[in-house]
């Protein structure tokens, strides 16, 4: 495509690289901060579900692909049981 080169985002890679300029302590700080702007923004429209397992998070990404979870259910999932 024309234009501006995309560049791919690797959360790793970044996190890594912040830890690196601004220290543990401020990143943490800065993550924190954000996550805290994120809930606030979301409160009252969005149900944050917490879940876990292998079986679920395939379950859970299937119904994602097939269109089957509503827009206002937000999902925090763990490939480890909860």
């Amino acid at each position: 495509l024309p234009g501006v080169q995309p560049t791919l985002f690797f959360a790793p890679s970044q996190i890594q690289k912040r830890n690196k300029d601004w220290g543990a302590e401020v990143l943490q700080a800065k993550i924190s901060k954000a996550w805290g702007t994120f809930l606030a923004s979301v409160d009252g429209w969005m149900k944050v579900e917490r879940s876990g397992g292998r079986d679920v998070t395939k379950q859970v990404y299937l119904d994602v692909l097939e269109g089957k979870v509503a827009p206002e259910s937000g999902k925090i999932i763990s490939l480890w049981d909860i």
